[in-house]
């Protein structure tokens, strides 16, 4: 993942947040937003209402005491607790997102769902070029990053070319049937 506080040289960074997305009435379970602040950085994201807390596990989806969904370019997020938080407890989101020169930007894409068998994924990223040290390819528990020299690092290994936005990631175990791949970058 991307450090808080550091991006690549482009005067692009990473800037934390807190928001509050609802208060509880006791009886509900489910709260709705759109955060304030996007592109979101994959995995940054936390929902807390009490002791009550959901956590981002990098590929858009929410789980912890309860489950949800988060959309790292448009920050729609939706949080749904086991059981209600506390009358009054309030409902926040901690994030991380990323702001910077408007000449980069970052993007979140998915790369396909997941076979459970094939280990292997071959593609061209759709925006270019990317910047180096910025990729990040997340598949569940499963992660890369790119070493800023082409080669992708973590859970098996791949390549990118920086110009061309080509990838190639080999899991070293395959990702479970169904996981969403996304990748996060610069360009």
């Amino acid at each position: 993942y991307i450090t808080v506080g550091s991006g690549p040289d482009n005067g692009s960074d990473i800037v934390q947040s807190s928001e509050v997305i609802g208060v509880s009435d006791g009886f509900t379970a489910t709260f709705f937003s759109n955060l304030a602040h996007v592109p979101i950085v994959l995995g940054s994201v936390t929902v807390a209402a009490g002791s009550l807390v959901l956590t981002d596990n990098g590929n858009g989806t929410l789980s912890g005491d309860g489950s949800g969904t988060i959309n790292y370019n448009t920050g729609v997020i939706t949080a749904q607790f086991n059981s209600a938080p506390s009358s009054g407890a309030s409902v926040n989101v901690s994030y991380a997102y990323i702001t910077g020169d408007s000449e980069v930007t970052s993007f979140v894409e998915s790369l396909g769902t997941a076979s459970g068998t094939n280990a292997n994924i071959y593609t061209t990223l759709t925006k270019i070029p990317v910047i180096r040290n910025s990729l990040n390819i997340t598949a569940g528990d499963k992660s890369f990053s790119d070493n800023g020299s082409g080669s992708l690092v973590g859970d098996g290994f791949g390549t990118i070319n920086y110009d061309t936005g080509e990838i190639w990631v080999g899991f070293s175990i395959a990702p479970s049937a169904g996981v969403n791949v996304f990748a996060q970058y610069y360009y």
